[in-house]
Formats: C-alpha cells, structure tokens, sequence
C-alpha cells in the first residue's frame, strides 16, 4: 500500500515538473507574445498589455484651451506645465471601430496650440462610448476621463 502510494506520488511530481517545463516553454514562445501584443485579444486584457502609454498633444504645446470639459461649458485655458503634462501624457487603452462610432458623433473637448504654430489642433470625445479622437487616431483613456472630471 505505501510502495503503490509512493510510485503515486512520484510520478505526479514528475509529471507536474513536465506541465511547468512545457508551460515555461509556452509563455516565452514568439506565438504567445503575439497573442498577448495583439490589441484586444483575451489574454492582452488580461495581462493588461492592451493600455499603452500616449502623448496626444504636439511636443511643444504651450497652452492647452479646455472647451467642452465634463459639464462645463466656459473655457478654461491651461498653461501650468505639470498639468499640461498630465493631461497630455496618458494611458490608453485599445479601441474598436465600432466603438469609435461616426465623425459627427464627437464633440470638441480642448484645443491645443503650439508655441511654433499659429494652427489649433481638438481633441474629441464621443461621450456615449467615451473614445477619444485626436488627429483621427480613436483612443479610451479612463486617465484622461478622470483627470478631466478633477478638472471641472
């Protein structure tokens, strides 16, 4: 009764240190890096791999004119740098196209302006699937809706 209870226990620690080997394996393999580096997939939310990190106002922005933020509707311009930099250096997370909905769908949140460029560049919110849009590049960022709810 021991013997057989012991040639039990051998073999499931031999066969479980075979599951780890071959699991080791797998995880370092390039076809499941690939899955978790695609954007959306199961196991990339999982791992938390789908959110990147974006500056979506141009490098030099100096002055950044919130229009539309949360329920105020008087514009408020920012120029302190450490919330220049917080607002325009975010988390995003992936997207789809059927949430980014239709171009008329977004209202104007902000405008930025460089200090080289006369041009104001808007960024867009689509407040019913809360996509962001700046240059046509569809974008979530739970950071920025909350930083712009602190704001108001």
């Amino acid at each position: 009764m021991k013997k057989t209870f012991l040639i039990f226990k051998i073999t499931a620690m031999i066969g479980l240190l075979i599951t780890v080997i071959f699991s080791i394996r797998y995880f370092k393999s390039e076809s499941f890096i690939e899955k978790i580096e695609s954007p959306g997939s199961g196991a990339a939310q999982f791992f938390g791999f789908d959110q990147r990190t974006l500056r979506w106002c141009p490098q030099k922005t100096k002055e950044l004119r919130l229009l539309q933020a949360n329920k105020s509707l008087i514009p408020r311009l920012i120029t302190d740098s450490q919330l220049l930099n917080r607002l325009c250096t975010i988390t995003i997370e992936a997207t789809t196209i059927a949430q980014a909905g239709t171009p008329d769908e977004y209202d104007v949140v902000a405008a930025v302006k460089t200090s080289v460029s006369k041009e104001e560049k808007f960024l867009k919110v689509n407040r019913r699937t809360k996509v962001y849009n700046f240059g046509g590049l569809p974008f979530q960022s739970k950071q920025l809706d909350k930083i712009l709810s602190d704001i108001d």
